[in-house]
Formats: structure tokens, C-alpha cells, sequence
């Protein structure tokens, strides 16, 4: 659960700079409750 969330820290943030904000949350909601 850490290693994915500290892995997709990166990705999280650049989607969310690239969406509104609202994916932030959905994708470490799905990340962590995938892993």
C-alpha cells in the first residue's frame, strides 16, 4: 500500500495539476484499495 502510493506520487500529481483535482482523490482512492 505505501510502495504504491509512494510510487504513483508523481503520477497522482501531474494529473491532478492536469485535471481539475477530483482525479487526485479517485486514483489514491483506487490505488490504495486495488492494493
Amino acid at each position: 500500500k505505501k510502495k504504491t502510493v509512494v510510487l504513483f506520487s508523481p503520477v497522482l500529481i501531474k494529473f491532478v495539476i492536469h485535471t481539475n483535482g477530483t482525479y487526485r482523490y479517485f486514483m489514491v482512492t483506487t490505488t490504495a484499495e486495488m492494493t
